[in-house]
């Protein structure tokens, strides 16, 4: 059983392919799923598979206007992804980046550079490797 593990993926990851982020999170057996809370794509399914499953999940947001007033702070996925690495810094991280996905791209380019372990998924299910990503 890994204790934690942080999903970060796309918000357009094909529904059909919600299996594969189910059969990774199932490979890793977490206790906690920690992810970005938005309400489609990879962190849905990442937290559709945390209910069923009956896995603690974490939501870890997105400032969007903190401190910006009232403006849309368009750094704040970037930096709550910072932030999730942070708060977890043994997880490994499962990405599902698919289309532009600057935001699942710029969290796997961080957790390499913190020498972390992440591991990337296409929509096939076939493991990538994270430079091919940033």
């Amino acid at each position: 059983m890994t204790p934690e593990v942080i999903v970060t993926g796309s918000r357009q990851w094909p529904p059909h392919a919600a299996r594969i982020i189910w059969q990774m999170l199932a490979a890793h057996n977490p206790s906690l799923v920690v992810h970005g809370g938005c309400p489609e794509g990879a962190d849905d399914i990442a937290e559709a598979w945390s209910r069923r499953s009956e896995v603690d999940s974490r939501i870890v947001r997105a400032r969007w206007t903190r401190d910006t007033g009232g403006k849309l702070n368009r750094g704040a996925g970037h930096a709550r992804n910072s932030r999730m690495l942070e708060l977890y810094p043994d997880a490994p991280v499962l990405a599902f980046p698919f289309g532009k996905a600057s935001g699942t791209r710029g969290c796997i380019r961080r957790a390499v550079e913190l020498g972390r372990a992440v591991l990337v998924f296409n929509t096939a299910g076939q493991l990538v490797p994270a430079p091919e990503w940033f």
